[in-house]
This record gives structure tokens, sequence and C-alpha cells, in this order.
């Protein structure tokens, strides 16, 4: 296992305080209630972490039946999702990918890290002006 920086807990603090402050200018964001699987499930051996970078796949393939999957950004509730646990997650699509509109409440995702599946993911809520299931922040 690769050894942490000795700047890690600052350079952490400060991802989680960009990804708030994203969050907090209206960027088009999704609240996910997230289950990690288990390590014997094939999930990841450790915790993730805000500023997590995760792989979505939400069904679509290219005409070669290869998945086509979307960068995304978490700000996790708390301090961790541990392999197996579940939690609360604040997900941002990187920009030049799909439009928010293209999630949707209630909706089943899949998170990976390259081939494999790391956690599955319900959508909560929807924070995206235009959106038709847009949520004002006051409900949070």
């Amino acid at each position: 296992m690769s050894q942490r920086p000795p700047d890690w807990e600052a350079q952490a603090a400060a991802h989680h305080a960009r990804l708030q402050e994203l969050r907090d200018r209206g960027e088009p964001h999704f609240v996910l209630r997230v289950h990690m699987l288990a390590t014997e499930e094939g999930g990841r051996r450790g915790p993730a972490f805000s500023n997590y970078r995760p792989q979505l796949w939400i069904g679509q393939r290219l005409a070669n039946r290869q998945q086509l999957f979307w960068d995304s950004i978490w700000l996790i509730h708390k301090r961790s999702l541990a392999p197996g646990a579940t939690g609360d997650v604040t997900m941002f699509l990187l920009p030049g990918h799909p439009p928010a509109v293209v999630l949707s409440k209630n909706e089943h995702l899949e998170f990976y890290e390259g081939t494999r599946l790391v956690a599955t993911a319900e959508v909560m809520r929807v924070y995206a002006p235009g959106h038709p299931q847009h949520e004002p922040y006051d409900a949070e």
C-alpha cells in the first residue's frame, strides 16, 4: 500500500472545500445513496474519501458494445465510505460529460474503477436548474 504524502489531510480539506464551493454555487449535482461493494464482492480494498473519482456507467454502450463511462467526483457526507458500507454522497459530473438531465431521481447507477464494479447507487435528489426534478437547496 502506498504512503500518503505528509500534507494529505490539508489537500483533502482543500478538495472538500472546493466541492462544497461548487455545490454552493449551484453547479448541477446529485445526492446519491451509495453502496460500496465489499472487498469479497470485488469492491475496493480500502475506503473512499471525498474527491474520489469513480467512473459512472448509466447503461450506455458504443457501437462496438463497449461500455461508455462518465467521470464523476464525490463529496462524501461522512469521513469516508468503507468497502461494504452504505452512505450518502454528493456527486458532480466532470466538465465535458453528459448534461445533468441524463440522470433522474430514483435511477440506479453503477460506479467502476477501470472495468471493476466498486459501487452501486440510487439518485435521491437532483440539483440541476432546468431539470424537471430539480429541488431547491433548502430541501437538504
